[in-house]
């Protein structure tokens, strides 16, 4: 069975939007997100960020 990384990645932001808001939280939300960035920009047709959810 394939592993869908990408949408790992996303669900594991979700686990991060619901930890208490600390220094760290925010360094991991931001890594994540770039790195959310980096990756749609290598996916074909994909011209937006994606959005939690």
């Amino acid at each position: 069975m394939e592993r869908n990384c990408y949408r790992e990645i996303r669900n594991g932001y979700g686990t991060v939007q619901m930890l208490d808001l600390t220094e760290s939280v925010k360094k991991a939300r931001a890594e994540v997100m770039s790195l959310v960035r980096d990756i749609e920009t290598l996916l074909p047709g994909k011209n937006e960020v994606a959005a939690n959810g």
